[in-house]
């Protein structure tokens, strides 16, 4: 993934394609979230949220609740994790940046 732009207070869906060794990744019985802090080291996430998934693609609808959030600069990563066997896996990680809406 990279960099995701968008403005404050709008819609967007996220989709993100997880594959292992150029394989397609089955997701099935996997929980997967969008996690977004101000910093990397923040303990608190301003947003989290479940995906939906499909094969080996995970969609992720934000509302306009979601993007609710000052404008500027913040970290993402996007999680898959099982519970039995455990598993946790860090997808992708970058950055994403709300902008201002001139509509709010």
């Amino acid at each position: 993934m990279a960099t995701i732009t968008i403005y404050q207070k709008n819609t967007a869906t996220i989709e993100v394609t997880v594959t292992q060794d150029g394989e397609a990744f089955d997701l099935t019985g996997y929980t997967c979230t969008f996690n977004v802090k101000k910093n990397k080291t923040d303990e608190t996430f301003i947003l989290e949220k479940e995906g939906s998934v499909s094969s080996n693609v995970i969609t992720f609808d934000l509302t306009a609740d979601d993007t609710d959030i000052d404008n500027g600069s913040y970290v993402y990563e996007v999680l898959i994790s099982k519970e039995t066997p455990e598993f946790r896996r860090t997808v992708c990680q970058d950055v994403l940046v709300i902008k201002d809406s001139i509509n709010n």
